[in-house]
């Protein structure tokens, strides 16, 4: 029987094979060690007593019910729970959520925001404030087609306006429709981006 040299071309094979995973193992370490983009703080304020019809009006959006922690008992999620670029965290009577906060936190919460908020809904909706509803946005830009699309589902069904991170501007539903500006901004425009 006769002998068959491999050489070095097998191993030369074998080798550039590891290489390959080692190379596959690193640039999938490094995409993982890349900061993920910072959830946004969307706040909703509604002249609605009724927190079980906003509950039904995020349903019929199409999100889905999750498991929440702690006061926060319920989440919905959109579009899954694998795949979240919308989630809804807190629906509540305002009376309830501003007891909770003053309890939750450890004192650096400001109300300001809240205060302003809830004159400028008196302000153009002629209605006080009962339920209040926040909701995390992540910063890509299929979230911000979800956004608009789930603010003006919201707002069309109950009165109300909604206050995004970059600004202290309360925004109605025609505000949103029109892609009106405030101080060089639309409602969850990115600063800097136009």
């Amino acid at each position: 029987m006769r002998k068959t040299r491999h050489g070095p071309s097998i191993c030369i094979h074998v080798l550039l094979l590891l290489m390959s995973v080692v190379l596959t193992g690193c640039a999938s370490y490094w995409e993982s060690l890349k900061p993920k983009p910072e959830p946004r703080r969307i706040r909703y304020m509604f002249a609605t007593f009724d927190p079980v019809r906003l509950e039904n009006s995020v349903v019929e959006f199409g999100m889905t019910e999750i498991e929440g922690r702690g006061d926060m008992k319920h989440n919905w999620v959109y579009p899954s729970e694998d795949n979240t670029q919308l989630r809804v965290y807190w629906i509540s009577d305002i009376r309830y959520y501003l007891n909770t906060l003053t309890i939750s936190f450890d004192g650096s919460i400001s109300y300001e925001w809240f205060n302003n908020l809830q004159h400028q809904h008196i302000e153009k909706i002629g209605r006080d404030v009962w339920t209040i509803m926040e909701l995390f946005a992540v910063r890509e830009a299929d979230a911000a087609d979800a956004l608009l699309q789930f603010s003006i589902h919201m707002l069309s069904a109950h009165e109300g306006v909604v206050m995004d991170d970059n600004s202290e501007h309360a925004w109605t539903k025609d505000e949103i429709i029109s892609n009106a500006e405030h101080k060089g901004l639309r409602f969850f425009q990115d600063p800097g981006k136009k």
